[in-house]
């Protein structure tokens, strides 16, 4: 088996840029049943290594990103990548030391399994007024080092809690509600179990879909924070750089806007929260910097390469998504609307920013009341923020269940006006 030093030596020989980047994962998993029922208890251990390759051929500058098994010959591996030929430019990580960022519970790294062992005691004690189906509890360690082929490397821990519970009321409409964190205090597992158990509440109930329609929409911080995510890559030194949709400084994020006005920041100091990086992978030291303001956007972003191709200067590109929030309550924002709940999946174009989802259970808070709606879908665009109210709340959220984790401090809702379009 190779090691490190191995990897190190094999690439300074054969390539003229690298980036070793190591992921040494420890994760504790608690599988419940019916009962509360413990129905597996398992321990994984993994090394994940993969490696960012940078090759002078026949005047090309090529690159390549390959996945590394320690347990397979280191050669043939190499021999197996599979270059592009792109635009040069150079590594050039910062020298200074890592800020100092917390990015790990220090309960889990001090004794996972004490802490696994407590918060099950948690989960378990936390009242639930539905019939409890299944929960599912993990606890990773994530003990990171990247190395340059510039000499420098850096080495941070960082962990990660994954909660997700299954409940249903009045029938047989199991719900699911899932968390993740940093911290494994902030799970919130009473929080979850209500939420599941209204929710399947309602499922039993759901009348059907609206028909087609423009309206008013309450989304709440997640589906915010995917779409606002996806929209600031339009402010990316890459969106310019290869002509795609681009917002340059000065513009602004939604066209003649009516409503209330975006101010973005993304932070990477954050605490115990996702998005709180210290060093980008192409070696930038990450600091905090404001996105947009008052809806006007403020800067480009650009990481190594971009700088370089339009020869700007690197920024920040990690963070914390935090979003001012707007002057309304939430309970000012619900009438007239259609609450959105539960989506089967959003889809967001990251070029035009518009999305779309199939509704798996809505609330229309009609004058007579609320009313559970299930079926039709959900789009809209940028324009759909046009006349944007945001919640007075906020949240904090860490996002690490699918795609690349990020943090979210900002409204825990937000009033667009969407398409609604009723399945034939």
């Amino acid at each position: 088996m190779w090691t490190i030093d191995d990897l190190k030596a094999s690439l300074s020989n054969n390539f003229h840029g690298w980036i070793i980047s190591e992921d040494r994962m420890d994760r504790s998993e608690r599988y419940f049943v019916q009962n509360y029922a413990l129905d597996q208890s398992r321990e994984v251990h993994a090394t994940i290594i993969h490696v960012f390759l940078m090759q002078r051929y026949n005047h090309e500058h090529r690159e390549a990103t390959i996945a590394l098994q320690q347990s397979s010959p280191l050669k043939a591996q190499l021999d197996a990548a599979k270059f592009t030929v792109t635009p040069a430019w150079t590594l050039r990580p910062d020298t200074s030391p890592l800020p100092e960022r917390q990015m790990a519970d220090p309960r889990i790294i001090q004794d996972r399994a004490r802490t696994i062992k407590e918060e099950t005691e948690r989960l378990l004690h936390a009242p639930c007024d539905g019939r409890f189906h299944s929960a599912e509890l993990f606890m990773s360690v994530h003990k990171k080092r990247r190395f340059y082929s510039t000499g420098e490397h850096f080495a941070w821990t960082e962990t990660e809690v994954y909660a997700e519970v299954a409940v249903s009321q009045g029938g047989d409409h199991e719900h699911i509600s899932l968390q993740t964190a940093i911290r494994a205090e902030d799970i919130p597992f009473a929080a979850m179990l209500k939420e599941a158990s209204h929710q399947s509440s309602l499922a039993a109930k759901t009348q059907a879909p609206i028909s087609n329609t423009h309206m008013p929409v309450l989304i709440d911080h997640k589906v915010l924070g995917d779409i606002i995510r996806t929209a600031i890559i339009q402010l990316s030194g890459s969106q310019k750089y290869q002509h795609l949709p681009f917002l340059e400084p000065g513009t602004p994020l939604i066209a003649d806007p009516k409503g209330d006005r975006f101010s973005i920041r993304i932070d990477p100091t954050i605490p115990f929260t996702a998005g709180t990086y210290a060093i980008s992978f192409d070696g930038i030291i990450q600091q905090p910097i404001d996105l947009i303001e008052n809806g006007i956007v403020l800067t480009t972003l650009y990481d190594t390469r971009y700088a370089q191709l339009l020869q700007a200067a690197p920024t920040s590109t990690l963070g914390c998504i935090m979003i001012a929030p707007g002057e309304t309550s939430l309970e000012a924002l619900k009438p007239g609307t259609l609450e959105i709940l539960e989506l089967s999946g959003l889809f967001i174009d990251a070029h035009s920013c518009t999305f779309s989802s199939e509704i798996r259970l809505a609330l229309f808070h009609s004058p007579e009341g609320p009313s559970p709606i299930k079926g039709g879908s959900l789009s809209g665009s940028l324009t759909s923020f046009q006349d944007m109210k945001l919640a007075s709340t906020m949240i904090r959220t860490s996002e690490m269940a699918s795609g690349v984790p990020y943090g979210y401090y900002g409204p825990t809702h937000a009033r667009i006006h969407a398409s609604i379009v009723r399945n034939q």
